[in-house]
């Protein structure tokens, strides 16, 4: 087992779930909740075992039964995984009003998360989206949860020095781009996989939800995102 150094500024228990390494393919990934980490987890578990699907747990998230490893477990030296070009270092973002608004949608909305509801003291059912941001403004509400922590913090550009972050405005086309870099030849069946278990169409329903108050609430809670990746201040425009 390497050293394994510290990288990211969120805990370990978020580290070890989120970062997603292969020594075989030589990448790194780190998942970005709310920003198509379903889909992309999947495939890359597929083509680590090869298209296998038999090998794989059903539940994507299992990290425990994933054939891709964490910094903690990989044999590898983190200064060949976080320097250099042998190890591709790749993740995605999402603009910072559909990504709070389809956190809300699949993880505070629904009466049966309550146990995430809980984390930030929503004990009601019916919060509104309004009422849910500013509770994230209270304390430090909006680390506790990685579905809804800003992206700079979770992702940490400056310290990971990303080879490739996708937007998922252009999903397909950059998803295309990071599998030609990590596996060229992958089964055309693998790409063409769609998994969305918990899409809740945030991008058309942006107009019902986020007013002023709203926009202004999130601009301010996500500015570092706003700036670090490039997002416009129109809810609207989401690229």
């Amino acid at each position: 087992m390497a050293k394994h150094k510290r990288i990211f500024a969120h805990s370990r228990h978020f580290e070890n779930y989120l970062a997603n390494c292969s020594a075989t393919h030589k990448f790194f990934y780190m998942e970005n909740p709310k920003v198509a980490c379903t889909t992309i987890k999947r495939v890359l578990q597929l083509i680590e075992v090869d298209g296998d699907e038999s090998k794989l747990s059903p539940n994507v998230h299992d990290r425990k039964l994933s054939p891709l490893t964490n910094l903690e477990k990989i044999n590898v030296n983190q200064d060949v995984i976080f320097h250099g070009d042998e190890f591709f270092r790749f993740s995605f973002v999402r603009n910072p009003f559909t990504r709070i608004l389809s956190a809300y949608l699949d993880k505070i909305a629904p009466p049966k998360r309550s146990d995430i509801r809980e984390k930030i003291n929503i004990n009601f059912d019916g919060v509104s989206f309004k009422e849910f941001l500013n509770k994230l403004k209270e304390g430090n509400n909006i680390k506790i949860d990685i579905h809804w922590v800003p992206q700079h913090f979770l992702l940490q550009p400056r310290r990971a020095h990303y080879h490739f972050i996708g937007r998922f405005e252009y999903f397909q086309t950059d998803f295309q781009k990071v599998i030609k870099r990590i596996s060229p030849l992958v089964d055309q069946k693998i790409l063409d996989l769609k998994l969305d278990y918990h899409g809740r169409g945030a991008d058309q329903l942006s107009e019902q939800y986020i007013g002023k108050e709203e926009r202004d609430l999130i601009l301010k809670m996500y500015e570092k995102d706003f700036l670090s990746f490039g997002y416009g201040e129109d809810p609207r425009n989401f690229a």
